[in-house]
């Protein structure tokens, strides 16, 4: 993305939630500069950014810094 960080949608209830390094803790990417996306066999998110990995998990809706 253009430094805009990451937008989730859930089409179910059409809610959105944006996702940017600006939050605090496990809601926050690791830049707002989004390079690629894979979906892992745990249905983990893995967002590859310019300054380094976040890993977004379903199960407690929260990022981990990988890198």
């Amino acid at each position: 993305t253009a430094e805009n960080g990451l937008v989730k949608i859930d089409t179910r209830v059409g809610k959105k939630v944006h996702f940017t390094d600006k939050k605090s803790g496990s809601l926050a990417l690791a830049s707002n500069t989004v390079e690629a996306i894979y979906q892992d066999s745990r249905q983990n998110i893995w967002i590859a950014t310019d300054k380094g990995l976040s890993i977004y998990d379903f199960s407690n809706k929260s990022f981990t810094k990988a890198l």
